[in-house]
Parts: C-alpha cells; structure tokens; sequence
C-alpha cells in the first residue's frame, strides 16, 4: 500500500482539499491537488481559465495532470469535482490506485461553498438546485471509480481515519 496512490473524488465541497492535505500529512505522502495544479500551470484562476478556454479545455488540461500523477507513486491527491467526467481518468484512476468517493450531505456541501463566486459551474441561482443537478450527473461517475465511499459530514479528523481504515496496514 506504502506506494499505491490515493486519489480522493467527489462532489465540490465533499472536502477533498482539506481531507487530502490531512490524511497526506497523516501518512507522510506529498499531497496535490489537481485543480491547484490547472491553475499554477495556466497560470489563470479557474473562472478565468473556464471564461477563456471553456470547460473542455480545462478538462483537457486536468487529464494531463492526472496522466502525470497517476504514473507516479505514493501520493495522496485531490481531484476536481468534473475529474470523472472523462474516460480516460476515470480509467487512470481506478489502474492500480485507491480511489476514496468523498460523500457529504448536501446542506454540509452548500454551507461549505458560500456564495461559489468562484465555481463557474454555478452561475448564480439557487446553489442547492446546481448542486443536486452535478450530483445526478456526476454521482454515478464517483461510485464508478470508487473503491470505497467515505462520509465526510463530521470532522477532517473524523474522515481522514476512515480513509486510512479502508487503505489498510501502511508499512513502516
């Protein structure tokens, strides 16, 4: 287990930047996230890259950053909500790393983004709506490459152990 990778999906605000960096920290692993990874590349905030080049492009962009990761070894990584949206990750994903879905209740994930001034994916209106919507959509997906679902509803502490649970013994 000590170099299979552990790559966390799920829904925006499930966490996974906060649980990832934790359980990376816990395991003393580097930690990425891919999104952060889009950005420093591009060298553009996400809004900015989605006004600019659309979303299939920043999803081109965030395949090349899960290429590379998922070619390396004992990392623990966050990934974009729309992560699982292409084929190809969803296949990188599931080769040989664990993939953990980060779940959260909906009234936790709508409290966690705010305003979501900065998630182009919702464009104004009612956030529980747009929420529900990517849920319908994407939740498949999740399960699909998951191989095990943890809550994320309490504490990071709380969902990091459950995480190194399911990972099993990590050698010394």
């Amino acid at each position: 287990m000590r170099h299979r990778n552990i790559f966390l999906v799920g829904p925006m605000g499930s966490g996974k930047t906060a649980v990832g960096a934790a359980l990376a920290a816990r395991l003393d692993r580097p930690f990425h996230d891919t999104d952060a990874l889009v950005v420093h590349a591009a060298g553009l905030d996400i809004p900015a890259l989605f006004k600019s080049e659309g979303e299939a492009r920043f999803r081109l962009r965030e395949a090349a950053i899960v290429r590379e990761l998922a070619a390396g070894s004992g990392i623990v990584c966050a990934t974009g909500g729309g992560c699982v949206l292409l084929e190809e990750n969803r296949r990188l994903l599931k080769d040989g790393n664990l993939v953990v879905y980060l779940h959260a209740g909906l009234d936790n994930r709508v409290a966690r983004i705010g305003d979501a001034a900065d998630r182009p994916l919702l464009p104004g209106g009612d956030l529980r709506t747009a929420l529900k919507l990517l849920d319908d959509e994407r939740g498949p997906l999740y399960l699909e490459v998951a191989d095990c679902t943890v809550h994320n509803d309490g504490s990071v502490e709380a969902a990091v152990d459950a995480i190194v649970r399911a990972a099993g013994p990590q050698p010394e």
